[in-house]
């Protein structure tokens, strides 16, 4: 597994995050599905994934993102 450091990811998160609010969910998605690759348990990434998914009527993977992130970070009340 590649390592990556804290400064990448919260950046990544960042700029994800500013491509959801822009519309631009394909581009997000992409950027979540890579963090999950690196870091597959990261409550952050789990839970803003499933949540896109969601979003794109995929309701099955993004109802297990989702459930993966509560379980990781079960105070966390956005998810």
């Amino acid at each position: 597994m590649i390592k990556i450091s804290a400064i990448k990811i919260q950046r990544l998160l960042k700029e994800s995050s500013l491509l959801c609010h822009s519309g631009k969910l394909t581009e997000a998605t992409k950027i979540y599905q890579d963090l999950l690759k690196l870091i597959p348990n990261h409550p952050e990434v789990l839970g803003n994934l499933g949540t896109l998914e969601l979003q794109e009527g995929n309701t099955d993977i993004g109802v297990s993102y989702l459930t993966q992130a509560l379980k990781k970070n079960p105070t966390e009340i956005n998810f």
